[in-house]
């Protein structure tokens, strides 16, 4: 069980690697870009944007996971599946769909305004 948040875990491995979340250091360095990550995990899935195990065959940008990169290709069609629920407005992305009307609705029930993320 981890001792900072009573977490439990079956294996002592994996309670080993949660525990470094808790550390607030980023301590594995990715000798690529100089970025930092608080686990190796981290660290080994953002290695995948620096070698071509999940590229974009249209503009050659690597993606972290098969799931990054599947959203990516968005960018690159007119399909946009990502809709502001209260405005109704659509992106490429989720991203990009950064709507402070629900926020706003919560303050004041008259002024609704969306905004994206620049």
């Amino acid at each position: 069980m981890c001792t900072v948040c009573d977490k439990r875990f079956t294996k002592k491995g994996d309670l080993n690697r949660h525990r470094e979340r808790h550390t607030g250091e980023n301590v594995y360095l990715c000798r690529e870009c100089k970025k930092c990550f608080p686990t190796h995990k981290d660290l080994q899935r953002h290695m995948n944007i620096h070698t071509s195990k999940y590229k974009c065959t249209e503009c050659g940008k690597g993606c972290r996971d098969n799931a990054d990169l599947e959203i990516h290709k968005f960018s690159h069609s007119e399909e946009k599946p990502f809709r502001c629920n209260v405005c109704n407005k659509q992106f490429t992305t989720s991203g990009k769909l950064f709507c402070t009307a629900k926020f706003t609705v919560e303050r004041n029930r008259t002024n609704v305004t969306c905004a994206t993320k620049q």
